[in-house]
């Protein structure tokens, strides 16, 4: 049995195809250079004053945090907002290793302002991190103001698990004077010293896609034979 189609349903047909081909090349390209990406894509979250908002790279994770101190788990950050017109990240209080993307130095005194990063940056080894140290008990902290005030973007992190260097991001707006600031969504790479890059999803995602749109090439394909 045959089928007729009409030229706009075979060329829809045609982009399935093609966009299948193009999900799996992505997800196999994905799977070699950057298999241990994970993305959290969160419902926004926005945060003012200290104690702030928890987020973990690793579990995906989020909760108000109950002190500026002790925050210790690995892979957990806190944004807050002192007065809500100076938003920051700290890392894990326990860890010396936490820094961020862009110029500066891990000291004391010394005010650490992320670059901030468009989609699919590699955040890794051949970046410059800083922190600043002045309040170990709250973690090494960076400010996210001037560079996302009123603006959207990702900042690049730097970590440790077991004492090996991890990489991440987590994506940001600083909302303007008084107005908090909002996590967007987070991630990073599982294999130590390996490239996280920013707004990356997990291959998985990117394979059921690829699935999905084969499968209906192949319908097609079938009904018309």
């Amino acid at each position: 049995m045959s089928t007729n189609y009409s030229p706009d349903i075979k060329k829809i047909a045609s982009r399935l195809a093609s966009y299948s081909a193009a999900a799996v090349a992505t997800t196999v390209a994905t799977d070699s250079a950057n298999a241990a990406n994970v993305m959290w894509d969160i419902t926004d979250v926005t945060v003012g004053a200290p104690p702030g908002l928890l987020f973990n790279l690793i579990t995906g994770a989020t909760a108000p945090a109950t002190a500026s101190a002790n925050n210790a788990a690995q892979g957990s950050f806190r944004l807050a907002s002192y007065g809500n017109n100076a938003p920051y990240i700290a890392g894990p209080a326990a860890s010396t290793l936490a820094g961020f993307m862009g110029p500066g130095l891990f000291s004391a005194g010394v005010n650490v302002l992320p670059t901030r990063l468009d989609a699919g940056i590699s955040v890794g080894v051949a970046n410059n991190f800083a922190a600043n140290l002045s309040y170990p008990a709250y973690g090494n902290y960076g400010y996210v103001n001037p560079n996302f005030t009123n603006t959207r973007g990702f900042v690049g992190l730097q970590f440790d698990i077991g004492g090996s260097l991890h990489y991440g991001w987590a994506e940001v707006t600083q909302n303007g004077t008084g107005a908090g600031t909002t996590l967007h969504s987070f991630g990073y790479n599982s294999t130590a010293g390996a490239n996280a890059v920013t707004g990356a999803p997990e291959p998985s995602s990117l394979l059921l896609f690829a699935i999905g749109a084969a499968g209906l090439g192949m319908r097609r394909r079938r009904t018309a034979a």
